[in-house]
């Protein structure tokens, strides 16, 4: 019984050792299922902010837009969303901080 495991044992190490030098022909990712979004849907962390504790904000960068999330605890919250094109615009038009009128 204890030969037959140890046997069972050798077998798996040399299959591992085999597969990790290129053994099999063809290693397919285990997310290989997943569709490959096309190139214009890039996503990117632009910026990030670490709060209090475990929370964080985000910029996300995706398909020209913009959005502010917000990570910690209690999940992901998006905070804010900012279309394609309207970053210099809508910063331009902003009230300054004492301008209250």
């Amino acid at each position: 019984m204890l030969s037959l495991l140890l046997f069972a044992l050798l077998l798996c190490c040399l299959y591992a050792a085999w597969r990790g030098k290129g053994g099999v022909a063809k290693k397919t990712p285990w997310l290989s299922w997943l569709p490959v979004p096309p190139a214009s849907a890039e996503l990117r962390v632009a910026a990030s902010a670490r709060l209090a504790g475990r929370t964080s904000v985000h910029v996300i960068e995706w398909e020209g837009g913009k959005l502010l999330v917000s990570c910690g605890e209690q999940g992901v919250v998006r905070l804010a969303a900012m279309p394609p094109g309207a970053g210099a615009a809508t910063s331009a038009q902003a009230p300054a901080a004492g301008d209250l009128s």
